[in-house]
């Protein structure tokens, strides 16, 4: 026997979504739901009655309300709760009922894609009318400024009642509207039940939906997006509607499209028991000895491009003998609580350390992570292991030669500040980059 089984989503949105929406390829963090709980489920279709058999689903109603036989033409619940600025714009109306699901995600490939279909109450009496419900995917990141990938196959027209029905691209919808109108009222229709699906009308409320589709757009691996899932009812709350999403779907793929691919490739779960990393190591100090002022030479950063700079005027100092790396300490990075993820902020400054590295094969870098107190010893240390290496990973997805950067974690050693605080612990959750240069002094 056919059937559809809904489950309401619990208050750990971030289990509900790792568990019932995320694939291959994605990191996601920083889950947000706004909106009734009760909008928001997981459901599973058996005997193929939904094309899409399993995944979540967000409503401008209840959720659980989908899984009844279709035997009322207006289904509505309404779920008290506001609109959305984002679906105001993009269904050109005031929304209310909104139920919106937002994370932040990392992908591996320059693709990401999830498949879906959309149902609502609102077929057929409002199709090609101003009163839609709308639901949208909203991807805001690198080339993508809050783009609405919810689109027909021409990428270019948003998925709706009024732009999917038995009158406009009826390859992409499926009836299952068994009422006709008699007078001001409508009632059920024998003949049409006979046409339809009968099991999709003993199991399935809504009075039309379309079929399977694909929603997709390219990125650029290893660079943070945001997603917002949101549905809402526009002008009234009265004819819900849904949007269903493929369990596990969302996934980061190849473009089969482009020349090539770049593959983004995260930290593993290290352990303590993983092999160490490679070390840094200071050079062995020689003996000092003073050099004129004349042969005074340090590295500095000139128009972003880290330079060996004669001085003639400096005064004289104490040098390390010939052959040996003089460094220059580069700016900091720091990074969120329990997090090894590069922020934003820091990637303009590691492009043009890549390019100057890339440019002067007499350089080579150190990398150290670090982290604030909290948490134990092993666990600090892969942290901070972790954090290292995703800028290493970044500098060498940047074509930096992998035998000129040495990477390690130290933990909570070699604190900055004390960690009383959030901002003290913020200086401390961060990796330093040190630039290194053979430079032949004179003697």
């Amino acid at each position: 026997m056919a059937q559809i089984v809904v489950q309401n989503t619990t208050a750990d949105i971030e289990k509900f979504v790792k568990e019932n929406l995320l694939g291959n390829g994605i990191v996601a963090y920083n889950f947000k739901y706004s909106g009734n709980l009760e909008a928001m489920a997981s459901f599973t279709s058996s005997n193929d009655l939904l094309k899409i058999p399993q995944g979540i689903l967000l409503s401008t109603g209840k959720a659980s309300d989908v899984a009844h036989a279709n035997d009322v033409n207006n289904q509505w619940s309404g779920n008290a709760t506001r609109g959305d600025k984002d679906l105001n714009r993009i269904g050109k109306g005031i929304t209310i009922d909104a139920a919106v699901l937002e994370f932040d995600f990392i992908a591996t490939r320059n693709k990401l894609e999830f498949e879906y279909f959309f149902a609502s109450e609102e077929y057929m009496e409002y199709a090609e009318s101003k009163y839609n419900d709308v639901f949208a995917f909203v991807v805001s990141g690198v080339g993508a400024r809050k783009k609405n990938i919810a689109l027909l196959p021409d990428k270019k027209t948003i998925v709706s009642v009024n732009n999917i029905n038995q009158y406009k691209n009826g390859e992409l919808y499926i009836n299952n509207n068994i009422f006709t109108k008699n007078g001001e009222r409508l009632k059920m229709s024998k003949k049409k039940m006979k046409k339809l699906n009968s099991e999709l009308i003993n199991y399935f409320q809504y009075d039309g939906l379309t079929v399977p589709m694909k929603a997709e757009i390219n990125l650029i691996p290893g660079k943070k997006y945001h997603i917002k899932i949101a549905i809402a009812d526009v002008g009234d709350f009265k004819y819900d509607s849904g949007v269903f999403i493929k369990k596990n779907s969302f996934s980061a793929v190849p473009d089969s499209t482009a020349r090539t691919n770049t593959v983004y490739v995260f930290n593993p779960a290290d352990t303590v028991n993983s092999p160490p990393a490679p070390k840094v190591t200071e050079p062995t100090p020689a003996n000092p000895k003073t050099i004129k002022p004349a042969s005074s030479k340090t590295i500095k950063m000139v128009n972003g491009k880290p330079t060996v700079v004669v001085n003639t005027n400096a005064k004289p100092k104490t040098a390390t003998t010939a052959g040996k790396k003089e460094y220059l300490i580069l700016s900091n990075i720091y990074f969120g609580n329990d997090s090894y993820i590069i922020p934003d902020s820091a990637f303009k400054m590691l492009d043009k350390l890549a390019s100057s590295v890339n440019k002067n094969k007499s350089y080579y870098l150190e990398i150290m992570g670090f982290t604030d107190s909290t948490g134990s010893v092993a666990y600090n240390r892969v942290l901070s292991i972790n954090r290292a290496k995703s800028v290493f990973d970044y500098l060498a997805a940047k074509f930096v030669d992998e035998g000129r950067i040495n990477f390690e974690g130290f933990g909570s050693n070699n604190s900055v500040a004390d960690n009383k605080d959030e901002r003290n612990r913020l200086l401390n959750r961060r990796v330093e980059i040190k630039l290194k240069e053979e430079v032949v002094i004179e003697k």
